[in-house]
């Protein structure tokens, strides 16, 4: 089974406009809110791919209560750990040029509240797989610690999607994969990467350190995959971009529905760029046949180092 964890989920204000100009009044044609966050984002791709799997999530007030009824829809199983405060909301704007996001930090979350996440996740076990994405807790300092050293004791996969200062806290446990964009990654080493040889050198100490596999998002200069055996390059797909937001999460999702047949990196690899592409360019989480759609079009190169 699968399992995702959505530590500070959020209901997303979409705000689609045709100019957006700064210390003006401002109008925008279309809006739309949407059940987020990096891991039920994961758990809603699943779905659509017909795999099996059950979302984690803390849920508070009318925004929890309008996620929890969106996964219902969407037919996403869902594992509410209630809190007493409300889950946040986060604000897209897309104009004709530009993408801004305002993000909320979002609830505090107690440490009885916690303690029932890590009772669940104690039940997991070695065939499982945990997928933990987005920003920790800030009353929770050492969360994702805590969730690495579970996973590793259950000798359970997991995965890690989160903002690059964290990852030192759980790359010595040995994630099945970490996927980090550019950014997240020079935030991980406070260093700047101005060259793919460079990105290449600190995606390799993410290997060195702890981590099975990573996937490194260039956005739209394609992906890189690094583990202990292989370095890949992900060339660009042309298409128009509509929206960036979930194609990360895509791209993890469809990296692990991969996996799961037959370990093979490559496949998975392909399937997880495929993934990404078909929620950026159909403005709408990726679905089967929008990933089979994109999958033909996807390049791989080895980079032999």
């Amino acid at each position: 089974m699968i399992y995702t964890c959505t530590m500070n989920p959020s209901v997303d204000y979409k705000i689609k406009t045709d100019d957006l100009k700064l210390n003006r009044l401002n109008r925008f044609n279309t809006l739309s809110f949407i059940a987020g966050g990096k891991g039920i984002n994961v758990s809603i791709i699943l779905t659509n791919l017909g795999e099996e799997n059950k979302a984690i999530a803390f849920l508070g007030g009318f925004t929890g209560l309008f996620i929890k009824e969106e996964l219902k829809k969407k037919n996403v199983d869902l594992i509410e750990i209630p809190i007493d405060e409300t889950t946040r909301m986060n604000v897209k704007i897309k104009a004709l040029d530009s993408e801004t996001e305002l993000n909320h930090i979002g609830p505090s979350i107690h440490h009885s509240d916690f303690d029932k996440l890590i009772h669940i996740l104690s039940s997991l076990e070695a065939k499982d797989t945990l997928i933990v994405g987005g920003s920790g807790l800030d009353s929770i300092p050492d969360a994702y610690h805590q969730i690495a050293e579970l996973c590793k004791d259950r000798h359970i996969n997991f995965v890690m999607d989160t903002p690059g200062r964290y990852i030192n806290e759980y790359i010595s446990y040995n994630p099945l994969l970490v996927k980090p964009n550019l950014d997240e990654l020079e935030e991980c080493f406070s260093v700047k990467m101005n060259t793919l040889e460079e990105i290449i050198l600190y995606g390799k100490k993410v290997i060195e350190n702890g981590a099975k596999n990573l996937i490194i998002s260039l956005g739209s200069e394609g992906s890189i995959f690094i583990n202990k055996d292989f370095i890949y390059q992900a060339m660009p797909i042309n298409g128009e971009i509509l929206s960036t937001t979930g194609a990360g999460d895509s791209m993890v999702a469809g990296f692990i529905y991969e996996y799961q047949k037959n370990q093979n990196i490559l496949d998975s690899f392909k399937f997880a760029v495929a993934a990404s592409a078909a929620t950026v360019f159909e403005e709408t989480l990726a679905t089967k046949d929008n990933i089979l759609k994109y999958l033909d079009k996807v390049i791989i190169k080895e980079i032999i180092c």
